[in-house]
């Protein structure tokens, strides 16, 4: 882990990927495809770059585009969240099977705040 603004540099180029995934290699419905399977390594690869706050912003982008509920798009079996911050991300129906979550910071909203 670096500085903040290494890590937000790396976010940036992660989330500046992701988009392109989305938007171009329709990543949202490619269950299995090269760009999942690209999305995937990007993403463990983001992931042991970041400290649990950053990872945890990055954990609820995949949440936001729904590419992390069941069925993954983006498979986070093993990965390693030791002390995530997901404090007020909505994480309703994702998919964490095999994800170390010790000392994570759990506190989640399971459906969008009332306006």
């Amino acid at each position: 882990m670096g500085t903040s603004q290494q890590e937000d540099e790396v976010l940036q180029s992660y989330l500046d990927h992701m988009v392109d995934f989305l938007v171009n290699q329709n990543l949202a419905s490619s269950q299995g495809s090269v760009a999942s399977n690209v999305a995937h390594a990007l993403t463990f690869a983001t992931l042991r770059r970041l400290d649990t706050n950053y990872q945890g912003i990055l954990i609820g982008f995949l949440a936001d585009n729904r590419l992390i509920n069941n069925p993954s798009i983006v498979n986070l079996d093993g990965a390693n969240l030791v002390a995530v911050e997901l404090t007020g991300f909505i994480l309703g129906d994702i998919l964490l099977v095999n994800v170390n979550l010790s000392q994570a910071h759990l506190r989640v909203r399971t459906s969008p705040m009332p306006s």
